[in-house]
């Protein structure tokens, strides 16, 4: 008889631009065959137990979920143990019976609730296989499947349990600014606030830019990830260099260039800032971004920031975040002259934002205290702002309040009249 062990098998539970995780434990499955009746839900009359089937006359089963992770093929003795599943979830299941069951039919019987999408008796292909669908009911607990092919039958069991709850949250952020050398380096901060490590890929993107229009990428970026202190913790100059390159690969997040940089690592709560800069002084237009790598932990990205110098034409600087799961309120600043109380030279003296969502521009401000009507923004909102606590220390700085449904969002900052400096383009999360 063919032993065969535990699995265990990482769940994705939703997809996204920005993208939630959740991990399955892939229980045992195998499938018994007798020729025994079919005990009904209700029956009080407890099911006999099928003695073990023999290795040529035992069918197995593929347990496909909407994510598309799945319970691999087992066979054996005894009855399917419970697989655990979630409420109103709805499986394809591959079954393969032996050759000498094709072409036979196969009786199909839900004893626990839930939907069988399909006739209850199909038949069984040329090459012994075919494939069911079934949805678990709404309410939390076991659901089974019998099985009836010719003499042989199983019984296929779900234990479902209810979806976790998604909290509203920012996912992956990238902004795309002009990246030069001393004190006009590209500076990404973020927060991770919570309980527990947050996973994420940190990227410096500048190459591949030259793909998508830019003129003048930077060429060969380097990464550094800077903790609270300041004290480096990762750096990376072409990620195919880093130690866990397999694992940024199999993120599905690979830069799309040798040169460019990554960093793949967890970070527990605190206050996180990436630099990026060119290889020998180079300067170019960059992009540092962020990536979430599991939603569904206890921690989650609290707020971003980005400073750099802000150009003209393609060279202004343009920030991109995605709202998950739910609708987000938040908060986003375009900062420039208060930067100078802070050391930073040559900020710029008056910056504007624009919020776009795709392609439409849904609301912008110049100077926060003086609120522009239009898009998403139908009132005054110098109240709200000061609201919040987070209000622009300088009168000529911008800023919107907006609860956002989730999707990609891209805030972009230029200076009044084609003026440059630096500036910071940030988003607070005000869950």
């Amino acid at each position: 008889m063919l032993k065969i062990g535990f699995v265990k098998i990482g769940r994705r539970l939703y997809a996204l631009a920005a993208y939630t995780y959740f991990t399955r434990l892939a229980f045992l499955v195998s499938l018994s065959c007798a020729v025994i009746s079919v005990a009904s839900a209700q029956s009080s009359t407890s099911t006999p137990t099928p003695p073990p089937c023999q290795p040529d006359a035992c069918p197995t089963a593929t347990i496909i979920f909407p994510d598309g992770t799945w319970v691999s093929e087992w066979t054996g003795g005894g009855p399917f143990p419970r697989v655990a599943t979630l409420t109103a979830e709805r499986l394809n299941i591959e079954l393969r019976f032996p050759l000498t069951l094709a072409n036979t039919t196969l009786t199909v019987e839900v004893l626990d609730g839930g939907t069988f999408y399909g006739q209850g008796e199909l038949t069984i292909g040329n090459d012994g296989t075919t494939s069911i669908q079934y949805q678990t009911g709404g309410e939390t607990g076991l659901y089974r499947i019998g099985l009836i092919a010719r003499g042989v039958f199983a019984t296929l069991q779900f234990e479902a349990t209810t979806p976790p709850t998604l909290v509203a949250q920012l996912g992956n952020t990238s902004t795309r600014a002009f990246a030069q050398t001393g004190d006009d380096v590209m500076i990404g901060g973020f927060i991770v606030r919570g309980v527990g490590p947050k996973r994420v890929i940190v990227r410096a993107i500048g190459p591949s830019l030259a793909q998508h229009g830019i003129t003048r990428p930077l060429q060969n970026p380097t990464l550094e990830l800077h903790d609270h202190t300041g004290a480096v913790i990762a750096s990376n100059d072409n990620w195919l260099n880093a130690s866990n390159k397999q694992e940024i690969i199999n993120s599905g997040l690979a830069p799309g260039n040798n040169l460019e940089s990554a960093i793949l690592t967890s970070l527990y709560p605190g206050n996180y800032t990436a630099i990026v800069r060119g290889v020998a002084n180079g300067i170019g237009v960059g992009l540092v971004e962020v990536y979430d790598l599991d939603q569904t932990a206890g921690s989650k990205l609290g707020n971003i920031s980005t400073r750099a110098l802000v150009q003209t034409g393609d060279n202004v600087m343009i920030g991109g975040f995605i709202v998950v799961n739910q609708a987000t309120r938040v908060i986003i600043r375009a900062i420039g002259p208060s930067l100078t109380q802070l050391g930073v030279p040559a900020a710029l003296a008056n910056p504007q934002l624009e919020l776009h969502k795709g392609n439409s521009l849904i609301g912008r401000n110049d100077n926060w205290q003086q609120t522009q009507i239009g898009g998403i923004i139908t009132s005054d909102q110098v109240a709200e702002i000061q609201g919040t606590g987070l209000a622009p220390t300088n009168p000529a700085e911008s800023a919107i309040v907006a609860t956002l449904q989730p999707g990609n969002y891209t805030a972009i900052v230029r200076g009044a009249n084609n003026t440059t400096g630096i500036a910071l383009v940030e988003v607070y999360d005000l869950q």
